[in-house]
């Protein structure tokens, strides 16, 4: 009886020496439109210096049951959370900047638009959706050699629209 012996493929070294395709944040905006009608107007906030989506997550749900196949766990997948959107930007306490307060304090929910510069700045990937304000710090902290800072978390409600143009 021949045994087989079985040898390891090592993949080549990386060639790919292409300069790097990849895109900054510079340049990208968030924005708010409180029409209730449509086409929506939405307002840029000024100075924001960070803007960061949690992204969407999948629930679960286990349906194992005692003959699952293979004796493996099953999972369905259940409701979409869309997540949350977190700010934070230079507090100039202008108007686009208040809004964000008032609308907080009087819980209504709006639309954004969040927008950014890809591919070498030939393209624009915009975000958008709906949602309300869950917390709102309009000063941060305050030193004597740092910009003061405000910051922001907003709840996404319902669906999110992701376009490439």
């Amino acid at each position: 009886m021949t045994e087989i012996q079985a040898q390891a493929v090592i993949p080549p070294p990386n060639t790919n020496t292409t300069p790097s395709m990849a895109d900054i944040g510079y340049g990208s905006a968030f924005s708010i439109s409180t029409s209730a009608t449509s086409p929506l107007t939405y307002t840029q906030v000024a100075e924001v210096t960070d803007i960061d989506w949690a992204g969407i997550t999948i629930g679960k749900e286990d349906v194992t049951h005692l003959g699952s196949p293979n004796a493996y766990r099953e999972y369905k997948p259940t409701l979409v959370d869309p997540g949350t959107i977190a700010l934070e930007g230079n507090w100039l306490d202008d108007t686009t900047q208040s809004n964000m307060y008032q609308l907080a304090s009087t819980r209504t929910t709006f639309s954004f638009m969040v927008q950014n510069l890809v591919q070498n700045n030939s393209k624009t990937y915009t975000v958008t959706g709906s949602g309300f304000f869950e917390k709102i710090t309009p000063l941060g902290k305050i030193t004597a050699d740092k910009a003061i800072k405000f910051s922001a978390q907003i709840q996404i409600t319902g669906i999110v629209t992701i376009q490439l143009v």
